[in-house]
């Protein structure tokens, strides 16, 4: 008999609780038959047997409720985890399909683009003033799909985990330079003063100078679509013996306390309104992390609120080479 609740048990999670119930049956006529005398219990001359035996009865169907219970809630669990997992999946898939999707448009959206850069170099040599000045509008508007196809094509070889870099020694004030040359013609275009506040010594870093120039000219022409007319974008350096800190400032509309925490999402802005007056894609500072992350640098954003204007900082290590040769103090160069 100490085997029978082991006996129910089992009949009761293979065949359900009607297996479970059977066992039960049986074992206890078994058990009647040969350690009780069935007529003494029928008569009621033997009242605790008959309570044993209802006992005995009460158990086993307990255990097989138990048991059955048991087993279906392992086998909705099991069920669960099975379509849980083919949903996952499904949507690996999806997300491969859909970042290969961006790859291949970015990269056809490319070349186009690079020839017309490319042709406006004879445009705006004519002696046509007329053409020089409908070359400059080409050039500047296809400068700004440019890099807004170089921002999709970034994100989605990240997301792919196709996209590496490859570090160089550089001059990090000449890349400020060369990206703060990349978006001249747009700050021109809204009459934005471009400032650049050097410091006094060179400062180098081990970077992928595409990549890196790639964030800067994300981060300022965030600025400059963000920026009124007539304001002006800064951008000034923080030098620290083992670090560099790149500093990108604005006067124009600013960042909400609840916008903060989402700017370097993919595809977000703050309001559709905002995304039809200004356009674009919403992934120019994602990419701008995500190189920053590379390198092993930070990117993080702050503004005191609407109207306020804004301050990127880009913190990069400076290159080991450099800082043996010149460990210069701390010193931040703002406004």
């Amino acid at each position: 008999m100490l085997a029978f609740p082991g006996v129910v048990a089992l009949a009761a999670w293979i065949g359900g609780v009607g297996a479970g119930l059977f066992t039960t049956l049986v074992s206890g006529a078994l058990g009647l038959v040969l350690f009780v005398k069935p007529m003494a219990v029928v008569a009621g001359h033997r009242v605790d047997q008959a309570v044993l035996l209802m006992l005995f009865g009460a158990q086993g169907t307990l255990i097989t409720f138990l048991t059955a219970a048991l087993h279906a809630s392992r086998q909705r669990i099991g069920e669960a985890l099975a379509a849980e997992q083919r949903h996952r999946a499904d949507a690996e898939s999806a997300a491969r399909l859909k970042e290969e999707f961006l790859g291949i448009v970015s990269h056809e959206l490319r070349t186009p683009l690079n020839v017309v850069l490319g042709s406006t170099w004879r445009l705006k040599h004519s002696p046509d003033p007329g053409v020089r000045k409908a070359a400059a509008i080409i050039e500047r508007n296809a400068r700004a799909q440019a890099l807004i196809v170089d921002n999709l094509l970034y994100v989605s070889e990240t997301l792919a985990g196709h996209r590496a870099i490859a570090r160089e020694r550089l001059d990090l004030q000449s890349i400020c330079h060369e990206s703060l040359g990349t978006i001249e013609a747009e700050a021109r275009a809204k009459e934005i003063e471009l400032r650049f506040v050097p410091v006094d010594s060179r400062v180098f870093v081990s970077a992928d100078p595409g990549a890196l120039r790639q964030a800067l000219t994300a981060v300022l022409a965030n600025a400059v679509k963000f920026s009124p007319t007539g304001a002006y974008v800064e951008l000034s350096l923080a030098v620290a013996p083992s670090q560099v800190e790149i500093i990108i400032s604005d006067v124009g509309v600013g960042i909400s306390a609840d916008a903060l925490s989402r700017v370097f999402e993919p595809f977000w802005q703050a309001d559709s309104s905002a995304r039809r007056t200004h356009g674009g894609l919403g992934l120019g500072l994602t990419a701008a992390r995500q190189i920053a992350v590379l390198h092993g640098g930070l990117l993080s954003a702050h503004s005191e609120g609407e109207g306020k204007g804004a301050t990127f900082r880009l913190t990069l290590p400076r290159d080991g080479e450099a800082n043996a040769v010149d460990q210069p103090s701390m010193s931040a160069v703002g406004a």
